[in-house]
């Protein structure tokens, strides 16, 4: 990032009385690449598959472009629930083919059964989503805004500063974000099974 790409209220350029705090944000931020490096290279491959179906129209207009990137934040933020991931508390499913599934409700995601679940939920807490939110978002952004050259930044307060979870800005904008944004689904993790029981 050049230094004139950023705002007087960052540079130190301007006398106003909120400057002085404006400029700690600034250098408390990251970016979403410096704290989740392959979460960001993820998101670069999906946009370089987006790319292509959009030339194809497969994607045929913004509005789809829209949907397309909502099932993107979706996916990301499946993948880091999946990172909690441990080995107890899986939900067994007799269904053929047999699985067993790490699900995040309470219900089996393929047949719905709700009798004879693990006790515990495996919904990560909220302030873990909340993380999670920001790097998927800050990471989706930061590509969008540097594929369309617009010359805005995107940087998340990895520590959490009040009400402010990322900023967004350019040589002359400057913008505090709140965050408040969750999946609207979150596939859960499925292994497929042999049935182990003895043949009568």
């Amino acid at each position: 990032m050049q230094p004139n790409s950023l705002p007087i209220c960052f540079s130190g350029e301007c006398g106003c009385l909120v400057a002085p705090e404006l400029r700690r944000i600034h250098e408390a931020s990251t970016s979403a690449e410096a704290l989740r490096p392959d979460l960001t290279l993820l998101v670069s491959r999906i946009f370089d598959c987006l790319k292509v179906l959009v030339q194809r129209q497969t994607i045929p207009s913004p509005e789809a472009l829209g949907i397309a990137l909502g099932a993107v934040f979706d996916l990301c933020m499946s993948l880091l629930y999946a990172e909690r991931c441990t080995h107890t508390q899986w939900l067994y499913c007799p269904q053929e083919p047999i699985a067993s599934f790490y699900p995040y409700m309470r219900s089996c995601p393929r047949c719905g059964r709700t009798d004879d679940l693990p006790t515990v939920a495996h919904k990560p807490a909220s302030d873990s989503i909340g993380r999670y939110a920001s790097l998927c978002l800050a990471a989706i952004l930061a590509e969008l805004c540097q594929r369309t050259r617009t010359g805005w930044n995107v940087r998340l307060l990895a520590s959490g500063r009040g009400e402010i979870d990322m900023i967004l800005f350019n040589a002359e904008h400057a913008v505090l974000c709140e965050l408040k944004a969750s999946p609207l689904t979150a596939f859960p993790i499925c292994v497929f099974m042999r049935n182990l029981s003895p043949q009568r």
